[in-house]
């Protein structure tokens, strides 16, 4: 599915910008290098500087895995549309998460095209700071 993903993206137009985990299996990152072979993109296997924040400041889409609490949650507060490989995720918890992030638009599974989506941005501080004067 994710080399799958990574092909129908290219095709679409979209230049991919991508960065592994030590979590990503090497047999996965040759894979995603010759899938990338012959198409503008950027690969980072965890070599050198990361550029990871730099992707979220010059993306429009995400596309990540679902096993990354934090990778799901900077990308939403980055006001990226985010999309989740639907991918086995063995926490009840994360998937718990998930689901509320899907039922609430902030998030879409993968399933076909890959196009951006808007959501209702929030701004939290502001939210948890006005809960807190209430309660002052």
């Amino acid at each position: 599915l994710i080399l799958e993903t990574i092909s129908r993206s290219i095709k679409d137009g979209w230049t991919p910008l991508i960065s592994t985990s030590r979590r990503t299996p090497q047999f996965l990152k040759e894979e995603i290098k010759n899938t990338l072979s012959n198409s503008p993109h950027f690969f980072y296997d965890n070599n050198g500087e990361n550029p990871y924040y730099a992707f979220l400041g010059i993306s429009n889409i995400a596309l990540v895995t679902p096993d990354s609490v934090n990778m799901v949650s900077e990308t939403i507060t980055a006001n990226l549309s985010t999309y989740i490989f639907d991918l086995e995720c063995r926490s009840k918890r994360i998937n718990k998460f998930l689901s509320q992030l899907e039922k609430e638009n902030f998030i879409k599974k993968i399933n076909g095209k890959i196009s951006e989506f808007h959501f209702k941005k929030s701004n939290a501080t502001k939210e948890i700071a006005d809960h807190l004067t209430k309660l002052i």
